[in-house]
């Protein structure tokens, strides 16, 4: 009788031990079962919140980046530009030759000024100063005559920086220096020629 009282207790005592171990693991799964689905929860925001780019976007972005890198070379070539009357040894130097070749270069150089954009030219001459009276429009030049006297070649030029006529100019008919980059314009549908960024001397 004892013994099947002890078996009994024994049963029950599994039992209780067997249900509690199972209501144990039953809490651990569902606790994983609640973190793995708070995890998923976290990605679906995170992929939810990152836009997606379509393929027009992508090629937005292309683009964006295509330009800046555009701009960036144009102001790297504008500075050059700027700054190269002053840095960039001269190409042609007219001071060097005589009256008659001196003309004759200068009048290539309006008859074929492809052929010299973006040279540096060196050049001595005779200050020439315009105003237009309609546009007030400023020109300033330097006058080459030929060995005789008899003709002559004038090339503009844009000094460099902040200058005021007359304050900062010779008087006219000074010889000046001029050294700047060979250039063009059009004006009332003519092509006239210019050295742009220009350095300009005299002997005071």
């Amino acid at each position: 009788m004892k013994k099947t009282i002890l078996l009994a207790a024994l049963l029950i005592v599994t039992t209780v031990l067997t249900a509690c171990g199972s209501k144990d693991d039953t809490n651990a799964q569902m606790g994983a079962s609640a973190q793995q689905a708070s995890i998923g929860a976290q990605a679906e925001a995170a992929v939810a919140e990152t836009p997606l780019l379509t393929g027009g976007a992508v090629a937005e972005q292309i683009g964006a980046q295509s330009d800046l890198q555009e701009a960036v070379a144009t102001a790297a070539a504008e500075l050059t530009s700027v700054t190269s009357a002053e840095e960039r040894p001269v190409d042609l130097d007219l001071t060097k030759l005589s009256g008659t070749v001196v003309y004759s270069q200068v009048y290539d150089m309006m008859m074929n000024p492809d052929s010299y954009m973006g040279q540096i030219i060196k050049m001595r001459g005779s200050f020439s100063y315009f105003q237009d009276p309609e546009t007030k429009q400023e020109y300033f030049a330097a006058i080459i005559a030929d060995a005789t006297a008899c003709c002559a070649q004038g090339i503009e030029f844009v000094w460099a920086g902040e200058h005021s006529y007359p304050q900062d100019y010779p008087p006219p008919e000074t010889d000046i220096t001029v050294t700047g980059a060979f250039s063009t314009y059009d004006e009332n549908g003519f092509m006239y020629v210019q050295l742009v960024d220009a350095q300009v001397e005299w002997d005071a």
